[in-house]
């Protein structure tokens, strides 16, 4: 399907009513077509005005994910920031770090002289 279906299935409803409303010289008249041609009309003014809605909250989803995306880096490097402060204060090889969602720092072991 194509990208902008939506967009493509109001211009052939939009095309089909100005088609049928312009023609006079139909064969069998547009007579037989009034109800449901109103109908369609009801359905489409409906559907643009949904589309149209669609679109603006598709802008604003967009606008409020890169704001999401900012506060989550900013978040992320005051974690950081606030972690390294945590270890400098409490020490890199304290157990008490776990309490705070870090890592103690493990102190190698040496290998054995042979």
């Amino acid at each position: 399907m194509p990208r902008d279906s939506r967009a493509n299935q109001l211009q052939a409803a939009r095309h089909l009513i100005e088609t049928i409303r312009g023609s006079a010289d139909l064969p069998w008249g547009a007579e037989p077509f009034a109800s449901v041609l109103a109908k369609l009309r009801d359905s489409h003014s409906q559907a643009q005005a949904l589309y149209e809605r669609h679109v603006a909250l598709t802008a604003q989803l967009r606008e409020v994910a890169v704001e999401l995306d900012e506060a989550l880096r900013e978040a992320q490097d005051d974690t950081i920031s606030i972690r390294s402060l945590i270890r400098g204060r409490i020490g890199p090889y304290s157990d008490k770090l776990l309490l705070y969602g870090v890592k103690p720092m493990r102190r190698r072991k040496r290998p054995t002289g042979s």
